[in-house]
């Protein structure tokens, strides 16, 4: 039930609006986090889904799960470029620790694979255009894309290279990834596609699964993220937050 929650609740809005937010708090942290489509800043911090230190917390523009396939493409790279620049301003580099939930981890992603940082994804699938066309949370934006006469093999086109799959080999193998055992917005073949690439990309990451939907990965998997930040562990592997999660 609770993975309705982020349709039932989340942002409404046209799917072709490139506005997004970014919310600053910490600057002596390290951490970007990208939240969830149509996610508003308000009810992640009620899901706890906002990392407990941040220097920004971005929004996603709700074009970056559109009918147009073009937009999809540029809503991630508005808040690719955005993020490599505050990382800039700040002098991180690849000091810096990114952390992207559901499609908040193509952003994620990409930045990580450019800077060479340290990503946290949570519940991601391979290929952006695959999901919107199988997942059933993204049912209503497909139906309108193909009412105005795109297939998939557009979306395919204009997202080629911003996928998570495509911007792996780049992170630092400090990095981890938390996949839900059963998440019925990220279509099994999404998932285990992604794992995958994970063992062939990058087999030095950790790779978390829990048994849980869509929305509880993200709260299991930010809860542990959380207790890494409040022991000063982001960046550094700890097995005990593993096991913990594993077991949840």
């Amino acid at each position: 039930m609770l993975d309705d929650v982020l349709l039932k609740f989340g942002r409404d809005g046209d799917d072709v609006d490139l506005a997004f937010e970014r919310h600053d708090s910490d600057q002596t942290s390290h951490v970007i986090c990208f939240l969830p489509w149509r996610t508003p800043f308000a009810l992640a911090q009620r899901f706890r889904l906002v990392p407990s230190q941040y220097l920004a917390c971005y929004v996603l523009p709700n074009a970056i799960v559109s009918s147009e396939p073009h937009l999809c493409a540029a809503a991630i790279r508005l808040l690719v470029d955005d993020a490599l620049a505050l990382i800039g301003d700040t002098g991180l580099g690849s000091r810096a620790v990114v952390a992207g939930l559901s499609t908040g981890t193509a952003p994620a992603t990409r930045v990580a694979n450019l800077v060479g940082c340290e990503l946290y994804s949570v519940a991601s699938g391979d290929r952006g255009e695959l999901t919107i066309w199988e997942s059933p949370a993204c049912a209503k934006i497909r139906a309108k894309a193909e009412a105005k006469g795109y297939h998939l093999e557009d979306f395919t086109a204009a997202l080629s290279g911003l996928n998570p799959i495509d911007n792996l080999s780049g992170i630092s193998p400090a990095s981890r990834f938390v996949i839900s055992g059963s998440d019925q917005f990220v279509p099994d073949a999404r998932r285990q596609r992604f794992r995958q690439a994970l063992r062939r990309d990058v087999p030095d990451c950790e790779v978390w699964e829990i048994e849980r939907g869509h929305m509880l990965t993200m709260v299991e998997a930010m809860r542990a993220f959380n207790t890494q930040l409040s022991k000063g562990a982001a960046g550094h592997r700890n097995g005990r937050e593993v096991q913990q999660l594993n077991r949840a």
